[in-house]
């Protein structure tokens, strides 16, 4: 309502709403428009001869025969001047709630009739109080077109109708709810035709009421309706215009005046008591409670001379279908990033109400599709909603979803429903049938050098959510979104309207932004559009616009206006504010904007934008202790690792699977030093690796995983590879270890397609197999020997071992080696020269004359450098066969020990005697390969005999000791 339109309304009624006394205006606007309005004249007695004439006719007609039945009276209640977040169900309900006033009060089946029929009606003799059979409905269905309501809605408009009249409401008996600044008024007598009663909006219906509709007490139980449709059914005040000029109703005694609060009975004027408890006087509610039989007459007959257009149109008041529909169609969030550690999630509610009671408990069972994922990217509870019988309370469905780090396109989650109405009416409705979720991925893939990022980007276009308005204020005026009308570039904007809030309102008002981290960027920046209005008058408040930021530690003023620098911006034109924020920055900053005022105009803020610039760089540090990223990596998904400290990119992977490797954490194992270069690997297939190596370690590993991975390294890094290594980077392979890559013997290499980064580089393979420790590496390193050939052949006496080269390249010789036990280490035989360098094929042989039948040796070659750097040939054996006994002794000459070798099939035994035939030492052998040490170091030099017998088999070996 604008200040002018109240400022006419002030003057004509001249009685201002107060606590203390009701005011209705009925009387006055009547006899002003019967003195003025010829046309209004004319209709007004027009309607009187219709009602007399039928009051005439009905003289003696029973009861019965008048109202065998209720009259139905179709209602239809619009409400103005609601602010604009309004709830329209509260206001439905509070129409409703006024309606069953209305009837119990009329039909005389209001509660604190009991103070009339307990006694007090014995101080009015002749005087009944009234139980009329009219009974009022707000209508449901057979809506006037271009209304907007949908059938089975109730007749309730909001800011369509501004005054006592809706002619594309004729039929119905309108009410018309708003600030007046009286509690109502009504034609004396109405027509019908879509004119109406008007109500304040500070006495319309009973309880806590809605925003912007709030009763107030002492007119806050609705009898104020009471009293203005007792005008419109053509009853006067009680009081008539004092005694002998009454209010032409028999059964009311004459009263000279009206009766304000509430009056004891001791009300006395005209010589009796006056009816005051009479919802035709001044009373305040709680003292009103009764209509006379002869005012029940005069509304009833009036409505059956007058009013057959309304009567007649009860078709619209059958009752509702109660409807299920969602509260709301959409809801938009960002995903969230979290490691797995944190378990990061978020959870949306969605509403879904019913239009009506309904007349059996209802079951409504959701259906959730989209390109969201259940389980994995959401769930959702209950499954089932409930709605009970009799009531009509919204139900909650609470969504989780589940933040993670993958990039990934932009997600959804649709929900619908199936309804259940167990036997009762429940159905579904005909709008609001379904709610979609869409869930913005915020994971994006890293950008080289500095980038400005966006770390708030709101254009309120689907609403202010994750904005979060707090109501400081009178209730329910505070920061909307809106896209009617007015805007400040054609889009929808957030606005917190005092102007809307209305007459004796206050607004502080506070919009509040998500949590961002500002020290995530530099030159961090806040930019938004606005419409920053101010109402300036004599003595009014002094509005002010107030932008803050949370600093980590409390609340700092970054922009600040007041009403006394005037507006700023307009309609198609908005102001544009740029705001630097860097000297507040912090891990958990937030912005807020609060608008204080009273009743004054508004501030219409949009394309609220905080951004900053934000380098991305390639982690060169080790960070297994600290900065290592874990992340859920899923199937099929893209996941980037970052350090956790310092922002830096290490690695990415692309899971080309459907297996889920859980929670996978991801760290720079052996970091660059200050000069990054290379290492000497341990195995085969990489001979210099880069100094930087990492490690991938899933909780769910798997051996045949399928896998695309793609290391980050500095120019630098490479660079200082490449110098030490002595290596081209064309060389560059990517290799993978079991473990870690510095200590590994064996690596399993890949190709790598390789781009820029920048300055620096990303360096891309493909794997089927697990993961582990990953990085780059050279060539492998040019062995001194290639090897063709090794083998080991045995003879009668001796075993001939034999070997190939294919290339040779500074090639000094071969070392022959053998062993009974190759765990046990091996023994020389001799040196064999090599060929230094050749890529012809060579071929070498060595004859061990030393074997003896029936033991097994083992054999390897040494190769050996002229460098002095070795490698070793594959292992190979032999043994020479024989059923025979064999011997062989060593030294001879000896002075210490005589070692002893032998094979024999069977068991036996041995001596040594002198050449004298002094026996020396002896003893017993078991079959096989045996090895006896005789000291020989006490004996006397000399010619002595080593004799040794199986069975028949005997052989002798001359010993010299020296």
């Amino acid at each position: 309502m604008t200040r002018q339109l109240l400022l006419i309304i002030a003057l004509v009624f001249t009685t201002g709403l107060t606590a203390q006394e009701r005011s209705c205006s009925t009387t006055e606007l009547h006899e002003q428009r019967m003195e003025n309005d010829p046309v209004y004249q004319k209709n007004y007695l027009d309607r009187q001869e219709k009602f007399r004439k039928l009051t005439k006719e009905r003289v003696g007609v029973s009861r019965a025969e008048l109202c065998p039945d209720p009259v139905l009276v179709p209602m239809a209640v619009h409400y103005a001047d609601a602010p604009n977040n309004f709830d329209l169900q509260c206001l439905t309900d509070l129409a409703l709630d006024q309606i069953q006033i209305l009837n119990d009060d009329y039909q005389g089946l209001n509660a604190d009739i009991v103070n009339w029929t307990n006694g007090t009606s014995s101080n009015y003799p002749g005087v009944e109080n009234a139980e009329s059979c009219i009974e009022f409905c707000l209508a449901t269905m057979n809506h006037p077109a271009g209304s907007g309501i949908a059938e089975g809605d109730h007749a309730v408009t909001v800011n369509v109708y501004g005054s006592s009249s809706a002619p594309a409401w004729s039929g119905y008996l309108n009410v018309f709810v708003r600030n007046i600044g009286a509690l109502g008024f009504s034609p004396l007598g109405g027509n019908g035709n879509g004119d109406g009663v008007t109500c304040d909006n500070s006495a319309f219906g009973a309880g806590a009421g809605c925003t912007g509709f709030v009763p107030g007490a002492p007119y806050n139980l609705g009898r104020t309706l009471t009293h203005e449709l007792g005008h419109y059914l053509n009853l006067a005040h009680i009081w008539g215009g004092g005694c002998g000029n009454d209010d032409g109703i028999a059964d009311t005694p004459d009263q000279q005046t009206s009766n304000g609060g509430c009056p004891g009975n001791n009300a006395i004027s005209c010589g009796s008591l006056d009816l005051h408890m009479n919802y035709m006087d001044y009373t305040n509610d709680a003292c009103m409670y009764m209509f006379s039989a002869g005012q029940q007459a005069v509304m009833e007959n009036y409505l059956a001379a007058n009013l057959q257009n309304v009567t007649s149109n009860s078709a619209v008041c059958v009752p509702p279908t109660p409807t299920v529909a969602f509260v709301q169609t959409q809801t938009t969030v960002s995903e969230g990033t979290s490691s797995c550690a944190t378990d990061g999630e978020q959870q949306v509610t969605i509403e879904v109400g019913i239009s009506a009671s309904p007349s059996s408990t209802a079951f409504v069972t959701l259906l959730a599709n989209g390109t969201a994922t259940n389980g994995v990217d959401y769930t959702y509870s209950p499954a089932t909603l409930t709605f009970p019988a009799g009531q009509t309370s919204n139900q909650t469905i609470t969504v989780t979803i589940f933040e993670d780090g993958q990039v990934e396109n932009d997600e959804s989650i649709s929900f619908s429903f199936l309804v259940n109405a167990n036997g009762g009416d429940a159905a579904p409705g005909t709008e609001n049938q379904s709610h979609e979720i869409a869930i913005l991925n915020d994971d994006q893939a890293p950008s080289a050098g500095s980038q400005n990022v966006f770390l708030i980007d709101q254009n309120f276009d689907d609403g202010i959510a994750p904005f979060v308005a707090t109501d400081g204020g009178d209730p329910g005026n505070t920061w909307y979104q809106d896209g009617v009308g007015s805007t400040l570039n054609g889009t929808p904007q957030a606005i917190a309207n005092s102007d809307a809030a209305g007459n004796g309102s206050s607004s502080n008002e506070v919009l509040t932004t998500p949590v961002f981290n500002g020290s995530s960027v530099t030159n961090l920046t806040l930019e938004f559009d606005q419409y920053a209005r101010v109402y300036s008058g004599n003595g009014d408040f002094n509005e002010t616009f107030r932008t803050e930021i949370y600093d980590g530690n409390s609340w700092q003023t970054v922009y600040l206006r007041t009403e006394a620098q005037g507006s700023i911006g307009d309609w198609g034109n908005p102001n544009h504010q740029t705001i630097n924020l860097s000297a507040y920055a912090a891990p958990n900053n937030q912005l807020r904007f609060t608008y204080i005022a009273e009743w004054d105009y508004w501030w219409a803020i949009d394309n609220v934008q905080v951004s900053g610039l934000q380098n991305v760089g390639v982690q060169t540090d080790a960070n297994g202790g600290s900065g290592f990223s874990e992340r859920d990596f899923g199937p099929n998904s893209t996941l980037y690792f970052y350090d956790e400290n310092s922002g830096d990119v290490m690695l990415s992977l692309i899971n080309t699977s459907g297996f889920n490797y859980g929670c996978t954490s991801v760290y720079v194992e052996t970091g660059s030093s200050i000069l990054p270069g290379a290492f000497q690997s341990n195995a085969p297939e990489s001979d210099w690796i880069t100094e930087k190596t990492f490690r991938v370690e899933p909780e769910n590993n798997n051996p045949n995983g399928s896998f695309t991975i793609s290391l980050y390294y500095t120019q630098e890094e490479i660079i200082g590879w490449s110098q030490t290594s002595g290596e081209p980077v064309g060389n560059l392979q990517m290799v993978k270890a079991a473990g870690s890559v510095s200590s590994a013997t064996s690596l399993e290499t890949a190709p790598v397609s390789t781009f820029s980064f920048g300055s620096d580089w990303v360096y891309s393979a493909q794997y089927s197999s697990g993961f582990s420790g990953f990085a780059l590496g050279g060539a492998a390193p040019v062995l001194p020997v290639e090897w063709l050939a090794v083998n080991a052949k045995a003879g009668q006496k001796a075993i001939d071992v034999n070997w190939s080269t294919a290339t040779e390249s500074g090639n000094r010789g071969f070392e022959v080696l053998r062993s009974e036990d190759a765990s046990k280490g091996f023994s020389s035989l001799g040196f064999v020269a090599g060929a230094g360098s050749s890529t012809n094929r060579q071929d070498y042989s060595f004859v061990d004359n030393r074997a003896l039948a029936g033991i097994t040796y083992y054999y390897q070659i040494r190769q050996i450098d002229f460098d002095g750097s070795t490698s070793l040939s594959p292992l190979v054996n032999a043994k020479i066969e024989s059923e025979t006994l064999s011997l062989r002794i060593y030294p001879n000459p000896v002075r210490e020990q005589l070692n002893v070798e032998l094979f024999a099939p069977l068991s036996g035994s041995y001596e040594l005697v002198h050449v004298s035939g002094l026996q020396i030492a002896s003893g017993d052998f078991p079959a096989g390969g045996q090895r006896i040490k005789l000291n020989t170091s006490q004996l006397s030099t000399g010619i002595y005999y080593l004799v040794v017998s199986t069975g028949e088999d005997r052989r002798v070996k001359k010993v010299i000791v020296d």
